[in-house]
């Protein structure tokens, strides 16, 4: 045997090899990457060949083999295309033609195809090892039989016309490269059957009009048509992972594709499958419904536990169980995506039973690659849910999740719970959640949790807990006039953190009640306050908590931890009969605190009183942004806090923006004017329990000691 190469196109070199009289009858180990020809040195005479096997490693397009003799054939690599010439008439002779061909693949990949150019072949024997191998084509008019044995995935993308059985065997897989109902082997109809003993993955059309199918112990997916009822028997295998894959248009079967075609575990549907899929009609043991393109579908009489996998962007997806009414106890398993998906948009989920009440339990997987190369912004997949009556959302998985909205607007669950164990860095965002009959709002896990918009229109308590091991955050909530009483627990954060935040608005004005002692994270709390003859308990954590109070009339009870809070409490000019209970906690940080006039109090109480003020807390006057920034004036106390008090108003009688403070009693009180003119409307009056001393800056006082 002898080889030479000569150059060809740029960077690719062509490899000839031409066998010898006398030398073993075999070429193997040839590796290229550009074109390969082999040609045994007895080719196109009346002797008899001598290369009966080939092997290659990587060859490129025009690459041939020419031996009459060639009984097997070993390919690997990234291959081209490769012609086979075996029978030939050398000197007037006709050799016997080889009608087996022995392919052995080991991950074959490319732009590949084999050309038997003589149509000799008619029986294919490939053996599968190493890595799946694919074959975009075998050319051959005579080939009626393949054979795939091995450990690995064979890939046909090319049905031979003639091919009339197909054989699986061993560990190895077969697939036609179907993705159509009506391509791959289907074309064959009854001309053609595909038997399977094999422990390896099937993927095939069939046209169960006219073919059938049982499946062994692999995992088989096979494809049929959504519009045509099956006719013919074709049954999954005993794996647990078996796939129904319905493609060709809008659904049409009835039941009687149903009692032919059973055993599968797992339905698929096709981008172009519309409508809705009557489960029942499909038979039993559907437990998982496979999205495999953009989709607009619904599935009913799903069972509770179904899963549903979802890889590309979708449209629109239903799933309607068996379950009938409420309490609602049906759990729907989703996944979003796959390992390697970037952010995607999964359209909108809705789920729900016979009676139009949602599932109680979603867990949803949200996968992905949470990062893109080179890009700093964390990637998240995003999806609408509807699902009146859901209870228990659980989100796990590597990517972030936004849901664009929850919205329950029939049939709310009282009490909402997300568990949120995502790694994905961007977390998982509700960005509306709306369930007017909310009572328990939930955050676990060990994930970053946000609602961005909370609505829950006639509850009149809401309580709102973290047990998680991360921030859960609440930016902002409009409360109707209901809601009355609020308990938040654990790291539970309202508002984004800031003091120009959003946050809770609540406009009860009978008396709020907000129990959030151990909230450790930022509360922000704007309120219309309550009426007179009403009283809001206000105890807040040591978060920096922005606390607002418009009461110009009720009882404003407030307790706030050790954090850099910012209280306004009451009207700037409009209180009347206002009165205001600020307890501080003892801290590093601090607190500014805004008040304003005395209202009907003014003469001879203060109607703002202050426990636990500190060096460095501020005294804001809202009433009077241009308060002297003189160092305010100290005067002794009199006979009783109101005769102090009067005193003190004398004494800024006539100076506009004046302060004036005493200590009586062991507290202090202090005074300020906007106008000179001491009114209900102009005045502050203001206890600060303790003796302290001030410095003064336009519009406010600091606190020394």
């Amino acid at each position: 045997m002898n080889a030479n190469s000569s150059a060809g196109a740029p960077g690719v070199f062509a490899f000839h090899v031409y066998a010898t009289p006398g030398l073993p009858e075999r070429v193997a180990g040839v590796a290229a990457n550009g074109t390969v020809t082999v040609v045994d040195a007895q080719y196109n005479t009346a002797t008899a060949n001598t290369i009966s096997s080939v092997s290659l490693s990587g060859y490129g397009a025009g690459s041939a083999i020419r031996s009459n003799a060639l009984t097997s054939l070993a390919l690997a690599g990234t291959g081209g295309t490769l012609a086979i010439t075996n029978a030939t008439n050398g000197a007037g002779a006709v050799p016997a033609t080889n009608a087996t061909l022995a392919l052995a693949l080991n991950g074959l990949s490319g732009i590949n195809t084999i050309t038997d150019t003589n149509n000799e072949i008619t029986t294919l024997n490939v053996t599968t090892s190493g890595a799946d191998s694919k074959l975009t084509s075998f050319t051959d008019t005579g080939l009626t039989t393949l054979t795939v044995a091995g450990s690995k995935t064979f890939t046909l993308n090319s049905m031979n016309s003639s091919l009339t059985s197909i054989t699986v065997s061993d560990a190895a897989g077969f697939s036609d490269g179907g993705t159509a109902a009506n391509s791959g082997f289907s074309t064959r109809g009854s001309s053609a059957t595909l038997t399977t003993t094999s422990s390896g993955a099937i993927s095939v059309s069939i046209d169960a009009t006219t073919q059938s199918f049982t499946g062994s112990t692999g995992v088989d997916t096979i494809r049929i048509s959504s519009r045509v009822d099956a006719t013919q028997t074709v049954t999954g295998g005993s794996s647990s992972a078996d796939e129904l894959v319905l493609e060709g248009g809008a659904y049409a079967l009835t039941a009687a594709t149903g009692t032919h075609v059973t055993g599968f575990e797992t339905l698929g549907v096709a981008a172009n499958v519309t409508g809705t899929v009557d489960l029942s009609n499909l038979g039993s043991g559907f437990t998982k419904l496979h999205i495999l393109g953009n989709s607009s579908v619904a599935f009913t009489k799903v069972d509770s536990g179904t899963s549903l996998q979802i890889d590309k962007a979708s449209t629109q997806v239903t799933l309607v169980t068996k379950s009938s009414g409420s309490p609602n106890t049906d759990v729907i398993n989703v996944s979003l995506g796959t390992a390697t998906s970037d952010s995607v948009t999964f359209g909108t989920l809705i789920f729900k039973d016979s009676a139009s009440v949602g599932v109680s339990t979603v867990n949803l997987v949200s996968n992905g690659v949470d990062i893109t190369p080179g890009d700093a912004v964390a990637n998240f997949n995003t999806v609408v849910l509807t699902d009146n009556g859901l209870s228990n959302l659980n989100v796990s998985g590597t990517q972030g999740l936004r849901i664009t909205t929850i919205n329950q607007a029939t049939s709310q669950a009282t009490s909402f719970t997300l568990t949120n164990t995502d790694t994905g860095s961007a977390g998982v965002t509700i960005g509306v959640l709306t369930d007017s009959k909310l009572a328990s709002l939930n955050f676990a896990g060990s994930g970053l949790s946000k609602i961005t918009t909370l609505t829950a229109s006639t509850t009149n308590t809401l309580a709102i807990d973290n047990s998680g091991s991360q921030l859960a955050t609440v930016s902002s909530m409009t409360s109707t006039a209901n809601l009355r009483n609020i308990t938040l627990t654990g790291n539970v954060q309202i508002g984004d953190g800031l003091v120009g935040g959003t946050g809770m608005t609540l406009t009860y004005t009978g008396g709020l009640t907000v129990s959030a002692a151990t909230d450790y994270a930022h509360v922000k709390l704007t309120m219309a306050g309550a009426a007179s003859g009403n009283s809001d308990n206000l105890t807040l954590g040591d978060g920096n908590n922005v606390i607002t109070n418009v009461s110009t009339a009720g009882t404003v009870n407030l307790t706030v931890g050790t954090g850099s809070n910012y209280i306004t409490m009451g009207g700037a000019t409009t209180n009347s009969t206002g009165l205001y209970n600020i307890t501080l906690g003892a801290g590093s940080s601090a607190t500014y605190v805004t008040v304003g006039t005395g209202g009907t109090h003014y003469a001879t109480a203060p109607n703002y009183l202050i426990t636990g003020a500190q060096a460095g807390d501020r005294i804001m006057f809202s009433a009077d942004g241009t308060s002297s920034s003189a160092a305010p004036t100290e005067y002794s106390p009199d006979t009783s806090a109101a005769a102090t008090i009067a005193d003190l108003e004398a004494a800024v009688a006539g100076h506009a923006h004046m302060v004036a403070y005493a200590v009586f009693g062991g507290n202090t009180y202090v005074v300020e004017t906007s106008s000179g003119t001491p009114a209900t409307t102009d005045t502050a009056v203001i206890e600060i329990m303790g003796v302290h001393t001030f410095t003064a800056s336009t519009g406010y006082l600091t606190l020394v000691s």
